[in-house]
């Protein structure tokens, strides 16, 4: 692996040394991942996903079982 000297304005890349990305490119990546449309996220968002309400248990029908 060569040592690379990190970019002095991490501002302006994505990558500030060989591997590790910037913290704009973090930002970018978590805001969409929190709040982003079904073209960035598959099904449903993290916003969602935390406001979402657990499924209920609907009254008088039996519990599935798989042969326990």
């Amino acid at each position: 692996m060569k040592i690379t000297t990190p970019c002095p304005n991490r501002e302006e890349y994505v990558f500030w040394d060989a591997f590790h990305v910037t913290e704009k490119v973090n930002v970018i990546l978590v805001t969409r991942a929190f709040n982003g449309s079904g073209d960035v996220v598959y099904l449903i968002n993290i916003q969602l996903l935390a406001i979402a309400e657990p499924p209920r248990k609907e009254a008088g029908k039996p519990k599935m079982s798989y042969g326990n």
